[in-house]
């Protein structure tokens, strides 16, 4: 979709606009947050691992 008609649609439909953007930075929060947890996640079984190898 090229600029203008994203303009002509945001001009013309506010509300749907703003929803998608909310869900936009919803989504992008989640990955965030899973990204977190696989570091955890990662961390503990390389401490695991460590400690069974040492």
């Amino acid at each position: 979709m090229d600029i203008a008609n994203r303009v002509t649609q945001l001009v013309h439909d506010p509300e749907s606009w703003q929803e998608k953007m909310s869900r936009g930075r919803q989504s992008i929060r989640g990955g965030a947050a899973q990204s977190a947890v696989d570091a955890a996640y990662l961390s503990a079984v390389q401490l695991a691992m460590e400690a069974a190898a040492g």
